[in-house]
């Protein structure tokens, strides 16, 4: 395929930002990690390191035109949802590692 294909937008595929479409604060993420985790974040606060930006935003109109959806999770609602599968996953292996040991 050649690079006037990407440049052209005419690739094979496309790659599409999903996320709330809205900007949310680095410290609303690790509020839901605390909360969620039940565990305080040891904090080391830095200046921005090379590469960090200092603000993002996730732009789904291209998903939305092209497929209608338009995301609302929370951010607060992602991260229970996720720790809830992290901490039920890693139970699960933990499970599974202390049951393979007992077997031999």
């Amino acid at each position: 395929m050649a690079l006037s294909q990407f440049s052209l937008g005419t690739a094979p595929y496309r790659v599409y930002n999903i996320g709330h479409c809205q900007t949310v604060e680095l410290m609303d993420y690790v509020h839901a990690l605390e909360k969620y985790m039940g565990k305080k974040a040891v904090y080391e606060k830095l200046p921005l390191q090379a590469g960090d930006v200092p603000q993002t935003w996730a732009d789904c109109s291209a998903l939305e035109r092209d497929f209608g959806y338009r995301p609302n999770t929370t951010v607060e609602e992602g991260i229970a949802k996720f720790v809830g599968w992290y901490l039920k996953f890693t139970h699960q292996l933990e499970s599974e590692l202390l049951s393979n040991r007992s077997r031999k």
